[in-house]
């Protein structure tokens, strides 16, 4: 698993475990969503792929709300 994929896993666990606690419309739930997309569109998109070259440029804060 690269970088990559590790980080949009814990997003992905991240994103469960607030909806778990706070519910799916909750305003945290959303915010980690929206950033989990923003993730994965950058791995789908031809424009955008192959510019993922460090863990520094995606930023991953497992303990803030975003």
């Amino acid at each position: 698993m690269n970088i990559y994929e590790s980080v949009v896993e814990k997003y992905r666990q991240r994103m469960v475990e607030v909806a778990g606690k706070h519910g799916y419309t909750a305003e945290e739930t959303v915010k980690v969503s929206q950033h989990l997309d923003k993730l994965l569109n950058m791995s789908t998109h031809p424009a955008r792929q192959g510019m993922i070259r460090s863990h520094d440029e995606i930023k991953y804060s497992p303990n803030k709300n975003s």
